[in-house]
């Protein structure tokens, strides 16, 4: 032990605690999410090129990496995908990934831990983009997808009520309805085509009320929401929002004030 070097040793000891290192495969969902993505990219709303990034990037990397490199990456999916993070920046499928780490002893709870000190800031990154986006923004974003889907997707205001019918009698009908005030979206579909919003609600990382209040940021005694206001969220679950023949799936930017 002559040579110990003990500033060496706890210096290096402060990067081994920061380093936290994770399998990618493991984080982006385990390989039988990715082997699907890659084989049926339109089965989850990507499409060729997406499923060609997963392949090159995901199953193409180290098998442990930093927590750090691996947001990274990730930001980089959501950015290849065009993820929209108007659910909040939601990083569920994250802290789900690192549950499964510590159940297959990869990490320690306490590397857990440190691992969510990373999450959290990129999370914050991502609702900071997501709180910038109108309803307005996000009905182009949605408008764009529905088109990749062959919907031939008409734009309103006001009252989504007249649509209902013409779009229940035609499955190529979409319709895209802004609130007179601006505050609500209704987005209307052919009953058929039911799938299509449950690819918007899992593309844009959609939540409901009661779903933001199970992920926390939540004052117990007023039964508030305290964070993110400005998030889009979807007022019900699509299957509950069917109207005759269609489904009309509307979203909104929350606002703390607007919950009694």
């Amino acid at each position: 032990m002559k040579n110990f070097d003990l500033k060496k040793y706890l210096a290096e000891g402060r990067l081994l605690k920061e380093e936290v290192m994770v399998n990618p495969i493991i984080m982006f969902g385990g390989k039988k999410y990715i082997e699907d993505v890659i084989s049926s990219p339109d089965d989850f709303g990507f499409d060729k090129d997406d499923a060609e990034w997963v392949k090159n990037n995901i199953l193409s990397s180290p098998k442990m990496m930093s927590i750090q490199d691996y947001m990274d990456l990730d930001d980089k999916w959501v950015k290849q995908a065009q993820i929209e993070t108007g659910g909040g920046g939601d990083l569920d499928h994250i802290v789900d990934a690192l549950k499964v780490h510590i159940k297959q002893g990869l990490i320690t709870p306490e590397q857990e831990k440190e691992a969510m000190k990373v999450v959290g800031l990129a999370e914050g990154r991502l609702l900071k983009e997501a709180l910038n986006k109108s309803l307005m923004d996000f009905g182009k974003d949605v408008k764009a997808f529905l088109e990749t889907k062959d919907l031939n997707v008409k734009e309103f205001k006001g009252d989504p009520q007249p649509y209902y019918k013409p779009i229940g009698e035609d499955p190529s009908l979409a319709a895209l309805v802004l609130s007179s005030q601006g505050t609500e979206l209704y987005i209307i579909i052919n009953d058929s085509k039911m799938n299509v919003l449950e690819d918007i609600v899992k593309k844009y990382n959609l939540k409901t009320l009661v779903d933001m209040k199970k992920s926390g940021g939540w004052d117990q005694d007023t039964n508030k929401k305290t964070q993110s206001k400005g998030e889009i969220y979807m007022d019900q679950e699509v299957n509950k929002s069917r109207k005759g023949d269609t489904f009309a799936l509307n979203v909104r930017k929350f606002d703390p004030s607007e919950i009694k």
